[in-house]
């Protein structure tokens, strides 16, 4: 916990320096796979090489807020690339954070973002799946009008 918390204070101080290689570097050095750990299940006997998530002392922040630092880094990464499709996934990760889900005045605006980054993404394969993915949302029908603007774009009625 505290070797990714000093990976993502680096990553961010490289970003606030405009050094977009370096921030890259050290982001690929975190792996995603980290956040999807489950403290709350049965603990098993590690085996030799097995990463173990521990608690994490008091002055660090949780795995779920290191979750949403990772990925508004990755954010403005991407934004200074325009990669869209790679920021509605970071929105799409904040927004299937348990705390987010629960609050409609954290999730509206996510949503909505992502919303606008998969209409902005160029058309393949993984933007026609995370659409599709999206409009199944049942949180969607509370934006209609982004719904509407979804489901237009996915039977290519854009003029």
């Amino acid at each position: 916990m505290q070797n990714l918390l000093l990976l993502l204070s680096q990553v961010r101080l490289f970003l606030d320096r405009q050094d977009y290689v370096r921030a890259q570097i050290l982001s690929r050095k975190i792996s995603t796979r980290v956040f999807d750990a489950d403290p709350s299940k049965e603990k098993k006997k590690p085996k030799e090489g097995d990463n173990i998530v521990q608690d994490a002392p008091a002055d660090i922040p949780s795995l779920l807020e290191l979750k949403r630092i990772y990925y508004e880094l990755m954010i403005r990464y991407y934004l200074h690339n325009n990669d869209y499709l790679e920021i509605c996934r970071c929105y799409k990760a904040l927004y299937d954070i348990p705390a987010t889900k629960e609050d409609p005045t954290k999730w509206i605006p996510i949503l909505r973002k992502i919303c606008w980054y998969l209409v902005l993404a160029p058309h393949d394969p993984m933007q026609s799946s995370l659409l599709n993915a999206t409009l199944e949302d049942k949180n969607l029908s509370e934006i209609p009008n982004f719904r509407l603007l979804l489901k237009q774009l996915v039977t290519m009625e854009v003029i």
